[in-house]
């Protein structure tokens, strides 16, 4: 629940995008038909966004923005049809 030691000073947000990022690069690296990476990491992060309304808003931007960074079509699939109800 608590990335960094000093949430109020450091940028715990940059650790979450930096995650993202991190995360996406081991989906194109290491996606195979076998392991389906990508597709695990996909419903562990849509899961979360299902929860909108239960997890910390720290966490739901993790969510989006590890989704954001699996590319447009995750995006259009998983983001885009949820974000009025994420939005209330």
């Amino acid at each position: 629940k608590q990335l960094c030691m000093r949430p109020e000073i450091d940028n715990h947000w940059a650790l979450r995008d930096f995650a993202s990022r991190l995360m996406s690069q081991i989906c194109k690296n290491f996606n195979t038909s076998t392991n389906n990476i990508q597709t695990r990491i996909t419903r562990m992060f849509t899961n979360a966004l299902q929860q909108s309304d239960k997890i910390p808003l720290s966490s739901l931007y993790g969510a989006l923005q590890g989704l954001s960074e699996l590319g447009t079509e995750v995006v259009k699939i998983f983001i885009l049809p949820r974000i009025r109800g994420i939005g209330k």
